[in-house]
């Protein structure tokens, strides 16, 4: 087999490893030079990637179809200054004393039972990021039984209610563009007709 002759990044670039938030990302393996690194940069800059980038950040208007922000960024920014800081933050504080309901008991379900199960259906980053989260954080003992559906996958819908046979009450949170009106009928009506399945 023939050796890849193509260097790593950091054979060539003096700098590969860049420090933020208490993560290191590192560039170093990939397999390029420090021109080819230059040269992509060059084309970011040309096709306007970092102004586009940098006004993201700052809240503007990007999403040119839809006449509206991206604010990926805002909800990872705990800055008082950063783009829409207090709409964020009270969406956090609802998220989380909504989630504490859920989990005493406070809050329960049509029939008055408490939530035994969550069922978080999303698309992308909104199926995927959640389910990260709680595979990194989740315990031995759960109050509450979380399931995550990819709303693209129907695979998925079709084996998860013979898992939720025991379930007293469940919670279905749809994660999604919230202006796509589509999106949102297809994935309700595919999540609370699985919910009567046997």
């Amino acid at each position: 087999m023939a050796s890849n002759t193509v260097p790593f990044l950091r054979d060539t670039l003096s700098r590969t490893t860049f420090p933020a938030c208490g993560l290191t990302l590192d560039i170093g393996r990939q397999r390029m030079t420090e021109a080819d690194f230059n040269s992509l940069l060059e084309i970011a800059r040309e096709k306007g990637v970092l102004g586009a980038n940098a006004a993201m950040r700052e809240g503007q208007i990007v999403n040119a179809s839809e006449g509206r922000a991206a604010l990926h960024t805002a909800l990872r920014d705990p800055a008082v200054g950063a783009p829409f800081h207090k709409e964020v933050q009270e969406a956090l504080e609802h998220m989380c004393a909504f989630a504490d309901d859920v989990r005493s008991g406070r809050r329960r379900g049509c029939r008055g039972d408490t939530i035994t199960d969550v069922i978080n259906v999303g698309i992308g980053g909104s199926e995927v990021g959640p389910k990260t989260v709680y595979q990194a954080l989740r315990t031995t003992r759960e109050q509450v039984r979380l399931h995550f559906l990819a709303a693209a996958d129907g695979v998925s819908f079709r084996g998860r209610p013979q898992s939720l046979q025991d379930a007293r009450d469940c919670l279905i949170q749809e994660l999604y563009d919230p202006r796509n009106g589509s999106q949102r009928r297809r994935h309700r009506s595919v999540a609370f007709g699985s919910r009567h399945f046997g």
